[in-house]
């Protein structure tokens, strides 16, 4: 339900434009999907997953749902983490004993430094159609009453209920009225707001001094 969009629709020419500054690593930012009305529909065949649901917005953060960052292509020789979140030194993971998940299990024994391409892309989301409910209600099963995990799934699930989906004019959703595919970058979307124009959030928002030290080594 992950879908990327790069410049020009040709990655090809995209990846080789990269070479050519050694950028080795290109950086996501979840773009959630939604109806026009935030209702969590069923997909009809037949008419494009941007015209079903034209509205995009940022509920990672509304709801605290962990990072809305997302590893969209790197070189062979990196390493990410097993949610594809997070860019980081093979060293990084490997101290975390997160190797056993990546194909050799090993560090190469040279490795450029991470190079991100300068712009932001988008990853289109489209996971809030119909069922996205019965399946939060699913999940939180599967945590304790304290598990901060679950906290999060039952804020969710309240957002959810009260307003039979998602509110697309609540400010903290931060929603706007998504491009069919003619800018691609992140911070494009500011040119056309339609509730509330988006904005990335700095490095290390919401979080404390203590958090932001431990996260630094990685990207």
């Amino acid at each position: 339900d992950e879908f990327h969009a790069y410049p020009s629709k040709n990655v090809a020419a995209f990846f080789q434009s990269l070479d050519k500054d050694r950028i080795n690593a290109v950086q996501g930012y979840f773009i959630d999907r939604l109806h026009k009305d935030g209702k969590l529909v069923p997909i009809q065949e037949g008419i494009p997953m941007q015209e079903q649901f034209p509205v995009g917005c940022q509920l990672h953060n509304s709801f605290q749902k962990g990072t809305p960052k997302k590893a969209m292509a790197f070189r062979g020789f990196h390493r990410i983490n097993r949610g594809h979140h997070r860019f980081a030194p093979c060293t990084f993971w490997a101290e975390r004993h997160y190797l056993h998940l990546f194909p050799g299990a090993r560090c190469p024994t040279h490795f450029p430094a991470i190079r991100v391409a300068q712009k932001t892309l988008k990853v289109h989301h489209f996971k809030w159609i119909e069922g996205q409910l019965e399946s939060a209600k699913l999940k939180i099963q599967g945590y304790s009453e304290q598990d901060e995990v679950r906290q999060q799934y039952v804020g969710m699930i309240q957002h959810l209920e009260k307003y039979n989906g998602v509110c697309v004019k609540c400010r903290e959703n931060a929603c706007v009225k998504e491009y069919t595919g003619e800018s691609d970058s992140v911070q494009d979307l500011k040119k056309k707001p339609y509730y509330e124009a988006i904005k990335v959030p700095p490095k290390g928002a919401g979080k404390s001094k203590a958090q932001v030290r431990s996260s630094s080594r990685g990207m």
